[in-house]
């Protein structure tokens, strides 16, 4: 008959308990960094794809480069599953038009046929993406270093 020891399971309990709480504290400074690559990231793409244009109009004004310079990331928060997270956005009040595409109307009135939005931020995140991997399996492997 076999006996186990159950003071090494105490003992790996413990410093598993350990490594976590390490991980909560060194958690939220990586998510911001990675969100602020991103956000550089999305600012490159869109002064790469994106005109600046600026609009003078009586009932509307904008300065030209104003959704280049809107990038935000957001606050790095942790979800109730426990995961980290943040986003990146602009905040550019027509930001949503140039992400998702809108149907231009002359001003006439008429309406025209659909443009297709330029997707800034999810294709920078998309191309991000491996790079983010790699960023976290380093970040594991600094922690599993220090214990």
């Amino acid at each position: 008959m076999a006996t186990v020891d159950t003071e090494d399971l105490k003992f790996l309990y413990r410093d598993l308990l350990r490594i976590r709480d390490k991980t909560i504290d060194k958690g939220k400074p990586f998510i911001r960094k990675e969100g602020d690559k991103l956000k550089r990231r999305a600012a490159r793409r869109a002064r790469r794809e994106v005109k600046k244009t600026a609009v003078t109009r009586e009932e509307y004004s904008r300065e030209a480069g104003q959704y280049h310079k809107s990038f935000k990331r957001g606050k790095a928060i942790r979800t109730k599953d426990g995961q980290f997270r943040t986003r990146v956005y602009t905040a550019d009040r027509i930001g949503h038009l140039i992400e998702d595409g809108w149907t231009p109307k002359d001003r006439a009135g008429n309406r025209h046929s659909k443009k297709q939005g330029k997707e800034i931020v999810k294709r920078a995140a998309e191309e991000f993406e491996p790079e983010f991997e790699l960023d976290v399996m380093d970040f594991v492997n600094k922690l599993l270093d220090d214990f």
